[in-house]
Order: C-alpha cells, then sequence, then structure tokens
C-alpha cells in the first residue's frame, strides 16, 4: 500500500485543552516557527499513522468561529477554511459542549473530513454528568473521541478515527437556514466557487456582499450573521439533547468558591497586585539569580577567551576587535537576558496553565480600558519594572496588534533595574537621606508619563475601538509541568534566534564605534592630545543639545554617557567614573601632553609580572577559562542565598532606605524618651541587625581565609596573581564597610546613654548618619569620593540639575536590547516612531522640569511645549492616514 503524507488542522476554542493535546499526541516531534508576515506561532507536529501513512498536525490558534477579531484568529481562520489541510480534528470542551459546537457546525460547512475529539472529559465526570459520545457521532455523522490518549488503547481508537475520516466519505450534519434567507445566499453566491463562501460573505468573515447585508437589514430589521447564528444554535439543541447525562451526584466545585475571593468586588485586586508582586519577584529576583552566571560565562567563552584564542592565533587587532570586543560582546549582552525572559514566561505559563490568568485580565480590565487597553496588558506593565525586554515580549499575549502596539510604546516608562544604579549615584551625591524620595518621584514619573503617553496614543496615533472583551473563565488547574516548561523554553527560543539576532548586531556596531579613534578635535591646541572614540566624538558634539535641561557643554561627559547607556543604562554609572578619572588625572582638557613614546618607555621599564596588559599564553588561557568558569557557577549559590531577603524588595529600592536611614529611625525612637537598660539594649541589638553585624563579621573571616589560601598558591603559581588582587579587593571592601558599621554604632551606643531626649545629639547623629550613608553608597557603586564631588561639581551642586538628567535617563531610547526586541515586535516603522518619541518626550520633561525649578528662561519652558504640541499633532496625522487594524 501506498504511503500518504497529510495535513490535519488542529482546531478549538480557546482554553479547551488544545495545546495538551497536541503535545500528548506528537512528543517531541514538533517544529516551531512564525506564520508568514505576523508575530502568530506557528506549531507543528509529526505523527506516524498505523500503515506506514505521516501526518503533519498544524496547532492553529484558539477561536470561537471563524469570524476573526484578532491577529491570532485571523491566521486561524484563513488556514481553516484554505486548502491545505486534509483533515479538521476538532478539540471540543465537554463542559460547554453546546457553545463549543457552534464552531463544529461551521467548520462541518467546510466539507472536509472531521474527527471530533473531546476534553476536559474528566472535569465533566467529576460534576456528574458523562457525554454519549457514541450518540453525538451518530448525530453529528462525523468519529468523536476522547482526548485522553496516555492510554495506548485511547490512542489507537483516535489514530482509527482520523483513517476512518480520511477514507470513507462522510455524511455530515447539516444547518437548515432560514428561507427568508435564500435570496441574499444567490445575491452573495459566485459561479463556480463552494456554496459556504456565500455563508462567510453574509457572516462578513470576507468581503464582497455588503450591499446584499444592508438590503437584508433594511426588509428583516437585523443582519444575515445573527440570523445564521440562530439556525445554528437552533441546530445545536437538537443535536445535544439527551447527549449529556448525570451519571452521579456533583463532586463540590473548588474553583467556584474561589472565585466568590478572587474575582470579588474588594478582594479581586488585593489578590491580584499580591500574585503580580509574586509574579515580579519571581522573574525579576529568582531569575536574576543567573544573570551573573550568564554574564560570566559569557565574558569567560565570547570575549576575553575568544580575545586570547584570537590574539594567541596571530589575528589581527581588527579581527580581535570585530569579533571578541563586537560580536562577543552582543552574544554576552543576549546572554544575560536569557533569565528574566526565561522566567517571566514560566510564570506567565504558570498562570495561563492554572486559569488565573484570565480571571487577573478580568479584575483590572476596567481600569485598562480607560487608557484604550485590555486588564492583560498590566502584565507587561508590571514586567518592565524589573527588565524592558521581557515586558515587551510579553506583549505577545495580548489579542491584537493595537492592543500590543500600545503597550509597547508604554512599557519603557517602567523604570527598569538596569537604571537603579544610575539613581544611587546620584541619590549619594545630591540628596543624602532623601534618596528614598527622589527615586519615589522618578518611578512616579514614569507612571504619570505612560498613562499622558497611553491617553495621547489613543486619541492620536492609535485611533481606534478597543478589542471586543469576549473573556471566558476557564476552570482551574494545578499546571502541569511539561506543558508550562515547554511554552516558556519555546518563548525563550523564539527570543534568542529572533530578537537576539537584532541585539547582537547593534551591540555590535556600538561596540565597534566604541574601539575607533579619531583626532580630538576638541582639543585642537594640545599636539600630543589622546584621540577619542567615535562615541565620545558624538557626546561631545551632542553636549551643546543637553544645556537646556542643565548639563552644560564642560559637562560633556554627561552626554557621552548617555551614549554609552545604550548598551546598557547601568553603564552610564562607569562611563561617569572613568570619564571623570581621565579628566582628573590629566588635569584640565587641552593638557595631555605626554607622548606616545614617553609612554611606552614607562611600561617598557616596568617588571613583566605587573605589566599592565600581559601577552596571554596557552597556559594562562586555560588557567583564565578554567576559573571564569568556575566563577561563574559560584555566582548562583551566592545569589540564591540572598533570595529570602529579598522578598520584600523585589525592585532593590533598600538601596535608597539603606541601613543608616533605618539606623536613624532606630536611634531617634531611642533617644527621644527615657529608656531602661533593657530597651537599650534591645535598641542596640536592633542596630546592629540593621547593620548587618554578624553578617560583616562572617564576610570579614571567609575573605581573610580565601585571601591567605590564594596568597600561598600565588607563590608556586605567579598566574593566580590576578585572583589574588581580587580578593584583597574583596577584602578591602569588607573591611571597610566593618569600619562603617562599627563607627556608627559606638556613636549610637553613646547617643543611646543619652535620656531625655538630647535633640542635639540626635541632629549630630543625622549628620554623621548621612556622612557614613554617601561613603557607603561609594563603595557600594564601586566609586570613591572624588567622583562623588567631580559630580557635585559638574552639576553645580545643584539638586534640580540632577534630577533633570534622571529624568532624561528614564525617559530616553531604551538600551539596545529593548530596541533590538521592538524593533522584532513591531517593526522599524513604529521602532523608530516609538525611539524618536521618547528621546523626544525626555528631553522636553527634563527641559521642562530644570528650567521650570532652575534655569527660569521663557524660551526653554516654550519650546519644549510647542514641541510636544507639534509631536501630538503629527502623531494624529498619521493615525488619520494609517488606521492601526485589529486584524492585520
Amino acid at each position: 500500500m501506498k504511503q500518504r503524507k497529510v495535513t490535519a488542522a488542529l482546531v478549538g476554542n480557546p482554553n479547551t485543552g488544545k495545546s495538551t493535546f497536541f503535545n500528548a499526541w506528537t512528543g517531541l516531534h514538533q517544529v516551531t516557527g512564525n506564520w508568514p508576515g505576523v508575530t502568530v506561532e506557528k506549531l507543528l507536529g509529526e505523527i506516524d499513522l498505523p500503515g506506514g501513512d505521516q501526518m503533519t498536525l498544524v496547532d492553529l490558534p484558539g477561536i470561537y468561529s471563524l469570524h476573526a477579531v484578532s491577529e491570532d484568529e485571523r491566521v486561524a481562520s484563513e488556514y481553516a477554511r484554505g486548502g491545505e489541510a486534509d483533515l479538521i480534528i476538532n478539540i471540543v470542551d465537554a463542559v460547554n459542549l453546546e457553545r463549543n459546537l457552534y464552531l463544529t457546525l461551521a467548520l462541518m460547512e467546510l466539507g472536509k473530513p472531521m474527527v471530533m475529539v473531546l476534553s476536559m472529559t474528566d472535569i465533566l465526570e467529576r460534576q456528574g454528568f458523562k457525554v454519549e459520545m457514541g450518540a453525538l457521532a451518530e448525530r453529528l455523522g462525523i468519529p468523536v473521541v476522547s482526548a485522553n490518549i496516555q492510554r495506548r488503547a485511547s490512542r489507537q481508537t483516535l489514530e482509527r478515527a482520523v483513517q476512518e475520516a480520511l477514507a470513507t466519505k462522510q455524511r455530515q450534519v447539516r444547518v437548515v437556514y432560514p428561507e427568508s434567507l435564500n435570496q441574499a445566499f444567490l445575491k452573495a453566491w459566485r459561479e463556480g466557487e463552494p456554496e459556504v463562501r456565500a455563508v462567510h460573505r453574509l457572516e462578513g468573515i470576507i468581503p464582497g456582499a455588503e450591499a446584499v447585508i444592508a438590503s437584508v437589514e433594511a426588509v428583516l430589521g437585523t443582519t444575515p450573521d445573527v440570523l445564521i447564528a440562530d439556525a445554528r444554535y437552533d441546530k445545536i439543541a437538537e443535536l445535544t439533547r439527551g447527549i449529556v447525562k448525570q451519571v452521579a451526584r456533583a463532586r463540590t466545585e473548588f474553583g467556584r468558591t474561589l472565585d466568590r475571593f478572587v474575582l470579588n468586588r474588594w478582594l479581586g485586586i488585593p489578590i491580584f497586585l499580591g500574585i503580580m508582586y509574586l509574579l515580579f519577584w519571581f522573574t525579576q529576583v529568582v531569575g536574576g539569580c543567573f544573570i551573573d552566571f550568564f554574564d560570566v560565562l559569557g565574558d569567560t567563552v565570547f570575549v576575553s577567551g575568544l580575545g586570547n584564542v584570537l590574539t594567541l592565533c596571530h589575528a589581527p587587532d581588527w579581527v580581535v576587535t570585530l569579533l571578541a570586543d563586537g560580536l562577543g560582546t552582543g552574544v554576552q549582552t543576549v546572554m544575560t537576558f536569557i533569565p528574566p525572559v526565561f522566567f517571566i514566561f514560566l510564570g506567565l505559563s504558570l498562570l495561563e496553565d492554572s486559569g488565573y490568568m484570565a480571571r487577573a485580565a478580568y479584575v483590572v480590565d476596567r481600569f485598562m480600558r480607560l487608557l484604550g487597553l485590555p486588564g492583560s496588558a498590566f502584565v507587561p506593565m508590571l514586567v518592565g519594572f524589573g527588565c524592558t525586554v521581557p515586558a515587551i515580549m510579553a506583549t505577545r499575549t495580548l489579542s491584537n496588534r493595537r492592543d500590543r502596539l500600545l503597550t509597547i510604546f508604554m512599557a519603557p516608562f517602567m523604570s527598569c533595574g538596569a537604571r537603579l544604579p544610575v539613581y544611587a549615584l546620584f541619590g549619594a551625591a545630591f540628596f543624602g537621606l532623601a534618596s528614598g524620595t527622589m527615586v519615589f518621584a522618578i518611578y512616579l514619573s514614569g507612571i504619570l508619563l505612560a498613562v499622558f503617553t497611553g491617553v495621547l496614543l489613543k486619541h492620536t496615533l492609535f485611533v481606534g475601538d478597543p478589542a471586543p472583551f469576549i473573556l471566558e473563565l476557564p476552570l482551574y488547574h494545578i499546571p502541569r509541568v511539561g506543558t508550562v516548561f515547554k511554552q516558556a523554553w519555546e518563548r525563550l527560543r523564539h527570543f534568542v534566534f529572533r530578537a537576539g539576532k537584532v541585539m547582537a548586531l547593534m551591540v555590535l556596531l556600538l561596540s565597534v564605534c566604541d574601539k575607533i579613534t579619531v583626532p580630538n578635535f576638541y582639543a585642537p591646541e594640545c599636539e600630543n592630545a589622546a584621540p577619542i572614540s567615535i562615541v565620545e566624538m558624538g557626546g561631545r558634539a551632542l553636549a551643546p543639545v543637553f544645556t537646556p535641561m542643565g548639563v552644560e557643554r564642560e559637562n560633556w561627559q554627561g552626554s557621552v554617557a548617555l551614549i554609552i547607556g545604550l548598551f546598557a543604562k547601568e553603564q552610564v554609572v562607569s562611563a561617569l567614573n572613568t570619564l571623570y578619572a581621565i579628566e582628573t588625572t590629566a588635569g584640565t582638557e587641552g593638557q595631555l601632553t605626554a607622548s606616545t613614546s614617553e609612554l611606552a618607555s614607562e611600561t617598557d621599564s616596568l617588571p613583566d609580572e605587573i605589566a599592565p596588559e600581559s601577552v596571554p599564553t596557552w597556559a594562562t588561557t586555560r588557567a583564565a577559562f578554567a576559573e571564569g568558569i568556575v566563577n561563574a557557577f559560584a555566582t548562583i549559590p551566592e545569589a540564591v542565598a540572598g533570595l529570602l531577603g529579598t522578598m520584600l524588595d523585589p525592585l532593590g529600592v533598600s538601596i535608597f532606605a539603606s541601613e543608616y536611614e533605618q539606623a536613624v529611625k532606630v536611634m531617634e525612637t531611642l533617644a527621644r524618651a527615657d529608656r531602661s537598660v533593657e530597651q537599650r539594649a534591645a535598641g542596640l541589638a536592633k542596630l546592629d541587625a540593621v547593620l548587618g553585624m554578624e553578617s560583616l563579621h562572617t564576610a570579614l573571616a571567609e575573605a581573610t581565609v580565601t585571601r591567605d589560601a590564594i596568597a600561598q598558591q600565588v607563590v608556586q603559581n605567579p598566574e593566580l596573581q590576578s585572583s589574588l588582587d581580587a580578593a584583597n579587593a574583596t577584602l578591602e571592601d569588607v573591611v571597610t564597610q566593618l569600619r562603617h558599621a562599627s563607627e556608627l554604632r559606638r556613636f549610637a551606643m553613646a547617643l543611646a546613654e543619652q535620656t531625655g531626649g538630647n535633640e542635639a545629639l540626635v541632629a549630630a547623629f543625622k549628620d554623621k548618619v548621612e556622612a557614613y550613608y554617601r561613603d557607603s553608597m561609594s563603595a557600594e557603586l564601586e566609586s570613591d569620593a572624588s567622583l562623588m564631588e567631580t559630580l557635585r561639581t559638574k552639576f553645580d551642586h545643584d539638586k534640580n540639575r540632577a534630577f533633570a538628567y534622571l529624568l532624561f535617563v528614564l525617559l530616553y531610547v531604551p538600551c539596545l536590547a529593548a530596541m533590538a526586541t521592538v524593533v522584532r515586535e513591531i517593526g522599524w516603522g513604529y521602532g523608530m516612531i516609538l525611539f524618536s518619541y521618547l528621546t523626544i518626550l525626555g528631553w522636553c520633561v527634563a527641559t521642562l522640569y530644570f528650567q521650570i525649578t532652575t534655569g527660569h528662561t521663557l524660551t526653554w519652558v516654550v519650546t519644549p511645549c510647542a514641541i510636544l504640541a507639534a509631536v501630538a499633532a503629527v502623531f494624529y496625522a498619521i493615525g488619520r492616514k494609517t488606521k492601526v487594524k485589529l486584524v492585520v
């Protein structure tokens, strides 16, 4: 017998267990991709049927009818109505049989062989009911089997039903439509095409019968699609009469009891916020435990490791720069996003498979509708506070293109964790103990501007009605481990191999620009001025643009840091540190007079073992590679050890509510009234806990042991000198922290001895706390006092200048990783509109804030307002010209 290759379309309503059935039947024989021209995932599975036939099973997105209202539904409808599939396998929820049969009857009209697969039969049985599958199959004229194919016998029954449907002429049931539509069908029908095409035209599924529909509505007072639907539901009532029978007493429905709390008017929001908080913690904190692992691993393999190998192979410098520093850094950047992206999709899959996600959308839908978005758009917004990349990826769960576009435009306003080091640096330098208030103001500014953007775009660029809110509350399930991990893996793979490619290329381009140097045109009076990179030249050229927002031309390092921040926002800190240090070392701009030959001679005079850049050998390369791998794995237990301590602070904002601020509160309470010896002792014990004295002493002992052990090894193996330097640096940091904490504790003990509320001592304690706070922040940021002082000098000791700069950091284009993800999701056209809008809005908001608070220049108050008005006008014009369709 000749073997055949057939294609079957797996079609069904959403939340009917279609994906579970698909995974169970196809196993590991699956291929994923995207449908041509859209971002909807395409999932194929290969199945070997008895007799040698091979079937390709196409898993289509869930649909309620062939009338599409979203991009996903359009894909499913067009494929089902097309001629590519030889067979339709219809998944039907036995618990909601009548509603699911509406799609079944519509599919039968296509005239293709069909097999019905009943899912959720176990849940129906728990409710005390059973479907008579034999009787239903006889009435429908197609095979009806169970979706539970874990047992071999059930799988064989399904495969025989498929072969029977393909081999025999089915006598499927037909719907009889009212005679009042006969003339309409004739007018909508085209000669030589199937009759079902006329039905689809009258339903509005395909165009071509608008005039006929209008005439029917004028005569009958209703549209043809309503009459067609009524006829189908009449047929469904006839088909299901006596099919579902009660066979036992219904068991307690746990889901209904749970919904009384989850969907409660007063309890629903707190429960939702609690679950979202856990999702955020799971994504950013638990997922964040593995970021350092991928970062160190990426550097070891693709940057330093690849660079050393290329150097040893005598590759030209430009090849090393291109492959290791450029492409290698790009791959490393992509790798650091693997944990948050995987964990956000793992968390979303857990919520989806449990049945809660639809309920979450229902709870917050009313609020989100004010912005023209469905309730499910809240999740990407929340995730954006941790990382913009998974937030943008999470918009794929939204049903239509307009909702995805609007959500992606709003997601970057949620301040991601990468900006926290920048806030911390400026907080320590300018705001002291008010840093917590400052960072709250930044986060609040982002939220308010996101709302402003949503309202603006709703009425200009993305004019149109939001997607119809048709919500089905699926039954609660215990999440299935295999399904959850498979969904998360597929989405992660899509990110790595699609958005990751664009991201790596963008990082490569910026890395190369940062390596290419040009003559320093900004110091022409200095013959031997060191050359500058293209990035630095661009930053200097843009410096005048930032003057209205308080960044003077002399502070060109601030504009250069913004460009370098495109790699990752936290790079703004290291860029400022490096650029300010170079200027400080050189004295003033234009005084870099050391010649290249002098620098070379100084380098040559150094001993080989302390030369700044020793030439790698194969031995040192192998040792460094092994050490890098060990260090990468060592980061995981260190990060996991601190998980529980982050439960109350997943954003990491505790860096602003530091131990010193907590110490102030403890000691103020202790010193403002008479206290007993026991109360003072309790207060000091609480202070010890706040300062982490026990953990600091433990860290000191461990760092000392580590340093001494490595020092002994260096005697035998000098190649470990870099490890000894790192151990010494770690020990020095611990000693510094312990010294600060100890001195503060001694001062607190003296304060605790005073009674009666000595206000002078309390004030002195506050001053001392703030001084130590700034020193500690400098240590945490790997900065020193000179950076803090230089930063304050460059920003004229003005908090308003600093805050305006932070507003721009919050608002201007996100990092390269986020930009690459945006381009992959919505294309270059809307991507460039978003990047331009963010940068323009950032400049306008920062300029307005600075000019209103400090600058007081009327021109620079009016100009940003005019620019924002012009942007709104452009958006309105584009929106009128190009309507964003729900289905594209």
